[in-house]
């Protein structure tokens, strides 16, 4: 590994935390990058929301591991409540 850098919300904590050699803003990264390995860019699009679909990937793991140990009678408790949870990723 000859270096380290950071990018995302967290960049600025995991820079410190591990000893990063830089911190950048994804767009900065993407367009240093582009500018390095290709000889005339024209466009750089930065897609963002990947981190909620994580998000939205990991708590229905959750929902399907608690499903799997939790009795019978709390099931519909727990459907309104990650339906709830759904309804948030889908408004933002």
């Amino acid at each position: 590994v000859l270096g380290v850098g950071t990018t995302g919300y967290a960049k600025d904590i995991l820079h410190d935390v591990l000893h990063a050699d830089v911190a950048l803003v994804e767009t900065v990264a993407h367009t240093q990058s582009a500018l390095r390995f290709y000889r005339d860019p024209h466009c750089i699009v930065d897609v963002g929301g990947q981190d909620m679909i994580e998000y939205a990937l990991l708590a229905a793991a959750m929902a399907v591991v608690v499903f799997g140990f939790l009795p019978q009678t709390l099931m519909p408790t727990v459907s309104t409540i990650f339906s709830k949870v759904v309804s948030s990723f889908n408004a933002s």
